[in-house]
């Protein structure tokens, strides 16, 4: 099926830039896109904090805040409602940041409404409740879809962004070295495998790129003192970090215990023909799995392991696997736009 011509209205919040990224990639595939970013919800008085206080802990009524928060979002709708214009498609990533009468509006003028939350459910529980609004909900961790099968939940993984070109190959320096990039939140959790994985790549001749956003506490930042560790007051934009993936060798992924599905960086790894290094051990279970481009870090991984991996030459994926990670597939088969290749099949 053409895609040309067809209209996606996209609602997102801002995340490092993302929904501007998912915006240009669905141009890229030919639709004609109208996207809303969910705003940043501000009280404009006291009188707003305290009617929200009052609501949420006197009343138990927790939607005031998406309520207030729809409102600019709610006129947007009317805009397009009022000019008869059709929209095909819906896409709503962050559903739980939506009022009901906004999900309602869109049901009404949507010919088809997806879902996606790209965290674990656990962490916004609140969406549980707007599932009904949507043709079909999409999650990308295993996990929810055993947990919540009651709520009839279609899997699919996370991608890579396909209207961004690779660079051209650049000649490799033998003498420059080889560098590993990681950015990622601070997780008390995270350190002890952050620091060996540091020590490590220090030792074979790795030059870490690691940026570690978000923490503010003084006395956590001396458990990196001493290594090289940038610390970022607030992260950089996806676009940015798109930018240093290319220019990397390895890409470091290190989970965040909440899900288990795999990351965009897996994503990244793969399309840009990098090695990935991560600790998530459900990536042996994909389809793109190698060992010779993949290394499942753990608390024992040894020096000598890492020389290993390191040593072993690159393997070209199959194309078809690679397209089967882009945006432009995922973007088919969450929509159901023939052809597309499912990615709720991605284990081996």
């Amino acid at each position: 099926m053409n895609i040309s011509g067809k209209t996606i209205l996209l609602v997102a919040p801002e995340d490092m830039g993302l929904n501007a990224l998912i915006a240009k990639n669905l141009s890229f595939c030919g639709f004609e896109v109208i996207s809303y970013e969910h705003p940043q919800f501000k009280y404009k008085n006291l009188y707003e904090r305290l009617v929200n206080f009052f609501r949420k802990f006197i009343l138990n009524d927790f939607s005031y805040k998406s309520k207030m928060r729809d409102l600019e979002g709610q006129n947007m709708l009317l805009e397009i409602s009022q000019q008869n214009k059709h929209i095909n498609y819906t896409l709503i990533i962050r559903p739980d940041l939506c009022s009901d009468n906004f999900l309602s509006i869109i049901k009404g003028i949507s010919s088809k409404t997806i879902g996606y939350q790209w965290d674990g459910l656990d962490r916004f529980p609140d969406v549980f409740a707007k599932l009904h609004f949507f043709d079909n909900f999409f999650v990308f961790d295993p996990m929810d879809i055993h947990q919540y099968s009651q709520y009839n939940l279609c899997l699919i993984t996370n991608f890579y962004f396909d209207y961004v070109k690779k660079a051209q190959d650049l000649v490799q320096d033998n003498n420059s070295p080889i560098i590993a990039y990681f950015i990622g939140s601070h997780l008390d959790q995270r350190t002890p495998i952050v620091l060996q994985m540091l020590n490590c790549f220090c030792k074979v001749g790795i030059e870490p790129l690691f940026m570690i956003a978000g923490l503010h506490d003084h006395n956590k930042q001396t458990a990196y003192q001493g290594y090289p560790v940038t610390f970022l007051a607030n992260y950089i934009s996806f676009e940015e970090n798109l930018t240093n993936v290319q220019s990397a060798d390895i890409i470091v992924d290190i989970l965040n215990d909440i899900h288990g599905g795999l990351s965009f960086r897996a994503f990244e790894a793969l399309y840009y023909d990098k090695k990935l290094i991560t600790n998530n051990v459900n990536i042996a279970q994909y389809d793109f799995f190698d060992e010779h481009n993949i290394l499942i870090w753990n608390i024992e991984t040894s020096v000598e392991e890492l020389r290993a991996f390191l040593n072993k030459p690159y393997r070209n994926p199959d194309n078809q696997i690679i397209y089967k990670y882009s945006f432009t597939n995922w973007i088919r088969y969450m929509l159901g736009i023939d052809p597309y290749i499912a990615l709720d099949s991605h284990l081996k």
